[in-house]
């Protein structure tokens, strides 16, 4: 009964069973690709302006991811950075220094990424964004709460009388934008790698909060946590909210013991 229950009532798209520990990972072990979002912070660091931003954002897309990068392979290093755009516009830093900024970091996957075979579109597009020190979107990034919410009641809506409005394309080109948030620029990377379905409206980037982005069924696949240890995790993090783990911090410090 357990082996059916593991196989019709899984959690997310990775198949976390309800009583699984979620991987934790090492630093060593993020790969190109991933997408790293971050979870809360040990300190309050970094300009008012921008904890105001973050807070909005996670009170806004009611959830803990409150910031988004892509692990790419820079070509100036020859090293696996994360690339981003934070409050101090779209750059590339190291693993650890991301790391640093957040009490954990939950990282996914787009299955679809590497096998399509233009990782190196998207490596092109995110150092040319880089080089040409695009500034950060505040405006886009206070505004993101309210886009999703109208972009949801638009994919949702009934009776809907443009059936194929969320397939079209819907026009912007991720080319020669001026300025990016965190979520809009990680989209927009993955759609300069021609990963069909991230140029429809139904994917448009501007209406994504980093939540939203991880939680969108089927888009993303779960992979792990980066954090030192079980019972940091945020109780609404998706991969353990509505499960009795994310109340109680001692059963998810079980996890850890040797079983």
């Amino acid at each position: 009964m357990d082996t059916l229950l593991r196989e019709t009532d899984q959690r997310m798209t990775g198949g976390l069973w309800i009583g699984d520990p979620p991987t934790r990972l090492r630093l060593e072990d993020l790969t190109e690709g991933m997408l790293v979002f971050g979870v809360g912070t040990s300190e309050q660091r970094g300009p008012k302006t921008a904890q105001k931003i973050r807070a909005l954002i996670e009170y806004g897309s009611s959830g803990p991811y409150v910031h988004v990068g892509i692990i790419l392979l820079d070509s100036e290093t020859g090293c696996l950075k994360v690339f981003e755009a934070g409050a101090s516009g779209v750059q590339a830093c190291s693993l650890d220094t991301f790391l640093g900024r957040y009490r954990y970091i939950a990282a996914y996957e787009q299955p679809a990424l590497l096998p399509s075979g233009s990782i190196e579109a998207a490596r092109r597009f995110a150092r040319r964004t880089v080089d040409v020190k695009t500034p950060y979107s505040r405006l886009g990034a206070l505004l993101a709460p309210l886009r999703q919410w109208r972009h949801q009641r638009r994919v949702w809506k009934w009776p809907d009388n443009d059936p194929t409005w969320s397939s079209r394309r819907h026009g912007a080109t991720p080319h020669g934008r001026r300025h990016y948030f965190c979520s809009q620029f990680v989209i927009d990377t993955i759609r300069a790698a021609g990963v069909h379905g991230f140029e429809t409206n139904f994917l448009k980037s501007t209406c994504y909060t980093p939540m939203m982005l991880a939680e969108s069924p089927g888009l993303l696949r779960f992979i792990g946590f980066v954090a030192e240890r079980y019972e940091v995790l945020d109780p609404r993090d998706p991969v353990i909210a509505g499960t009795v783990y994310a109340r109680h911090p001692h059963l998810r410090a079980k996890w850890a013991e040797p079983s």
